[in-house]
């Protein structure tokens, strides 16, 4: 069996939410990335990185907030950010989907994603990560 992959700028932005996390285990495949742009990041997005991960008892962030995106019509080629603040399209998405959330889940994350995963976006942009991935 052969499996085509590709990267996706997209998933990749919301896969260095793990990185940022500081984890060991992130910084042994991307030590480079992280001294790059880690340093770049704002104080106010690197703590809320950390007390993201804090609340969900873990450093892999990236999971879950993928799958909310994944949801979305055309989730390749869409501007993250502007996913990211499309509630409604992705409370739509997921119910097409095979996976649910409460309302009390959704309203846990859709707070994550516009207080620490859409500044954190903006920044990465701000600081060069696009046209690095690039």
């Amino acid at each position: 069996m052969k499996i085509a992959t590709a990267g996706n700028l997209n998933f990749d932005s919301l896969c260095f939410l793990n990185v940022v996390t500081r984890d060991e285990f992130y910084l042994d495949y991307h030590r480079e990335e992280y001294e790059r742009f880690y340093p770049l990041l704002s104080e106010g997005v690197k703590a809320g990185v950390k007390a993201l991960a804090a609340r969900r008892g873990s450093t892999m962030l990236w999971p879950v907030f993928a799958l909310l995106v994944s949801a979305l019509d055309g989730h390749e080629g869409r501007d993250l950010a502007e996913m990211l603040s499309a509630h409604d399209e992705i409370r739509e998405g997921i119910g097409r989907s095979p996976y649910s959330f409460t309302d009390e889940e959704f309203d846990g994350l859709f707070c994550a994603l516009n207080e620490v995963v859409l500044p954190f976006v903006n920044e990465l942009k701000d600081i060069g990560f696009v046209k690095y991935w690039h």
